[in-house]
């Protein structure tokens, strides 16, 4: 696994969300960098594969957690992306200045008309809330440009952190 300090800008991006329960405004705002970045692969080199983004909250600090090794002997996405998923757990339970975590992967969805959707599925979780998880289609215009297509999202039972105490 590879772990990248980046910067981000979560705090500016949330106060555009002013009026909404911070936590859940630090989730979309992750959540909308991972799709961004995801999207910014996809253009540049026509595929991305899995990678997370973990904030950490006590030191405003980014962190990317990726597939680090030889690109011939990589897994295949779908099994790094519940690898990167634990990973991703292990550092939250070991870290409790995380705060929230987003898992990226590319994903193939089928519609009720049998026509085939690729997009962004993300897994977005906060020690406070409760997990989502969000399709994100991408509609090719041109080779290589995407438009974001309707954002899907629902709530999630599969959670990155700690479970949260029962009322």
């Amino acid at each position: 696994m590879l772990l990248v300090a980046l910067p981000l800008a979560l705090h500016a991006e949330q106060k555009q969300q002013e009026g909404k329960d911070p936590a859940i405004a630090q989730m979309e705002t992750l959540a909308s960098n991972g799709i961004q970045q995801a999207l910014k692969l996809l253009q540049k080199s026509g595929r991305f594969y899995p990678f997370a983004l973990v904030y950490n909250e006590a030191n405003e600090k980014l962190d990317l957690v990726g597939y680090r090794g030889d690109p011939q002997s990589r897994p295949k996405a779908e099994d790094f992306a519940v690898a990167l998923f634990l990973e991703v757990r292990q550092l939250a339970e070991k870290n409790s200045d995380i705060s929230t975590a987003v898992v990226l992967k590319p994903f193939q969805a089928t519609s009720t008309d049998g026509e085939v959707i690729f997009g962004v599925w993300a897994a977005v979780d906060h020690r406070t809330q409760r997990p989502w998880v969000m399709f994100q289609p991408l509609i090719e215009k041109k080779p290589g440009h995407y438009m974001l297509g309707e954002l899907i999202y629902q709530k999630s039972e599969e959670a990155m952190f700690p479970s949260l105490p029962t009322k």
